[in-house]
């Protein structure tokens, strides 16, 4: 038998089987080849499908491995580079310095900073400051949608996902 792609299998299938009496309308060892054919095809594709995710597993295993070294030398740094700047403030205290291998310099800034997030929420005057972005509770949604109740611009759709063991 030629060679067919999977999808075409099963329309062959279909296009062999007559739907009123579900008489077979090819030879017997045709058919058996297109089964065989669709079943072949199948394997592969699941083999190729298992062989793939678990190269994605090992690789995501190792970045995660490479990524917490990573980060460990990175945090190394980052604590290095604080003590370095401690030291250099506590002795500078403020003043200047120009070097050879650099130059130290300071800048003034400010922070805003809460004290009372409480009594903030409370006061009346809080709306200028505060954004509110709109979020759908999906879970309600579906659950009133469930029930029969109309929700505009929302509706229930099925899926038919595939898994693949």
């Amino acid at each position: 038998m030629e060679f067919i792609k999977l999808y075409e299998v099963n329309d062959r299938i279909m296009n062999a089987i007559d739907p009123e009496t579900g008489e077979i309308l090819i030879p017997e060892e045709e058919f058996d080849k297109l089964i065989e054919a669709g079943e072949n095809g199948c394997n592969y594709f699941v083999a190729l499908f298992k062989n793939a995710k678990a190269t994605a597993d090992a690789l995501r295993a190792e970045k995660k491995a490479r990524d917490e070294d990573f980060d460990v030398r990175i945090r190394a740094c980052e604590r290095t580079m604080e003590r370095a700047q401690r030291a250099l403030d506590n002795h500078l205290q403020g003043n200047m310095w120009q070097g050879d291998s650099g130059k130290v310099g300071y800048r003034k800034s400010t922070s805003t900073e809460a004290t009372d997030m409480e009594a903030f929420l409370k006061w009346d005057g809080r709306h200028r400051f505060l954004r509110y972005e709109p979020k759908p509770i999906k879970d309600e949604i579906a659950k009133a949608l469930d029930a029969g109740e109309h929700v505009v611009g929302w509706e229930r759709d099925s899926h038919n996902n595939i898994q693949i063991k």
